[in-house]
């Protein structure tokens, strides 16, 4: 039994996971929005034609990406102080951008496998409110801050800055 136990213990948790105990946390909090997009809307989307390559590069190496947000000023700073200790208390991630411009926060984190990132989890917090996004799959960094605009999910310009720096 304390084998398994230690064995549990040890099992890296996931960017998945990060958000399902925040969501959880909040589970009757009717501030929140939570969008999850699987696998298969995906594939639909990569069978359309696009005159964007690196769109459909993005699109085909994803498994899922969630997005939890709150548009509640008041709230945003808590919700933000919970995402941060989650993700500190997460094994496995590493710190690739913070920054705090005007009066929003950033943090974004990455799980690699392999040197291929293949988990992204990006928090905000600021005036226009607080988001956490976490994407799962084959992730091309600078594809996706390409991308950003194109896919029009509210924080992921962050990560422009990220492959100016590298």
């Amino acid at each position: 039994m304390l084998t398994l136990w230690i064995a549990f213990l040890v099992i890296p948790v996931s960017a998945q996971d990060v958000v399902n105990a925040f969501v959880e946390k909040y589970t009757k909090d009717e501030s929140l929005e939570i969008v999850s997009i699987g696998k298969k809307m995906f594939e639909m989307m990569g069978t359309l034609s696009s005159d964007n390559p690196d769109l459909m590069e993005v699109i085909k190496g994803l498994e899922n990406i969630r997005i939890v947000s709150s548009k509640d000023p008041d709230l945003s700073p808590e919700y933000y102080k919970t995402a941060q200790e989650l993700l500190s208390k997460s094994k496995g991630f590493e710190e690739i951008l913070s920054s705090k411009e005007n009066d929003e926060q950033t943090i974004v984190v990455v799980k690699e496998s392999k040197d291929v990132v293949k988990e992204l989890v990006l928090i905000t917090n600021g005036a226009k409110g607080f988001s956490m996004i976490a994407l799962n799959g084959k992730i091309n960094i600078k594809t996706l801050a390409k991308c950003a605009g194109t896919l029009n999910i509210k924080g992921l310009e962050k990560l422009g800055s990220v492959t100016k720096n590298s």
